[in-house]
């Protein structure tokens, strides 16, 4: 019998979802993302936006699930005591910014 080891889903970029459109922009940062979004569109004046993240299974989640599925994967295991609490209900792209920057120490 075949043992299928399972991978937790992980956040992996920040990420707006633009309303008019449903196109989804990424980046290390929400800054990041935005800057994307204006390469595409850059006359469009007031746009507005669902802050999230993307996921390891290509999956857009809001700032609030983004923060489930980061406390689930110990993704915020390096956060302090200050910023941990804030981080495991409402996630910041700067609270996984360390994390992907140690992921590319690493490659």
């Amino acid at each position: 019998m075949e043992r299928f080891e399972i991978i937790p889903e992980k956040i992996i970029s920040a990420a707006l979802s633009y309303s008019d459109t449903g196109e989804i922009f990424v980046g290390q940062t929400h800054a990041d993302a935005l800057i994307e979004f204006e390469k595409k569109y850059p006359d469009c004046m007031n746009p507005y936006f669902i802050e999230g993240f993307m996921t390891s299974k290509d999956r857009f989640v809001d700032r609030n699930e983004a923060a489930g599925v980061a406390k689930q994967s110990h993704q915020l295991e390096h956060l302090d005591e200050r910023r941990k609490p804030n981080a495991e209900k409402y996630l910041d792209s700067d609270d996984i910014a360390e994390l992907r920057k140690q992921d590319d120490d690493r490659d």
